[in-house]
């Protein structure tokens, strides 16, 4: 929008000097240039664009690997957490029907 500005800047200093054809197409050549420079620009930007969008798909495979992997390595964890787990459980399970049993016992004593 800068350049746009500048743009009507030289519109309104053009009308200014009328007179002075010099001027005038002095203007009219800097318009010009602006415009050539503008059309350049946006045509790097959509090169650029298509460039980033190309690498992006190509990357996508790579993240897409790189996920499942991670995600193996942490089912891997959460199951061997899992089954740390259940051995202390059995392992409580085990002491609680020893328990039970050593309670069963003593009540019958009595």
């Amino acid at each position: 929008s800068t350049l746009f500005s500048l743009i009507d800047k030289m519109a309104k200093q053009m009308m200014k000097h009328k007179d002075n054809d010099e001027v005038i197409a002095a203007y009219i050549k800097k318009i010009q240039l602006e415009k050539e420079q503008i059309e350049s620009i946006i045509a790097q930007t959509e090169a650029l664009e298509v460039e980033q969008k190309r690498r992006h798909q190509l990357l996508g495979s790579n993240d897409a690997s790189s996920n499942r992997i991670a995600l193996q390595k942490q089912i891997h964890m959460l199951e061997n957490r899992l089954n740390d787990a259940l051995v202390k459980f059995n392992t409580k399970v085990q002491e609680n029907k020893k328990l039970r049993d050593l309670i069963g016992e003593k009540r019958r004593e009595r």
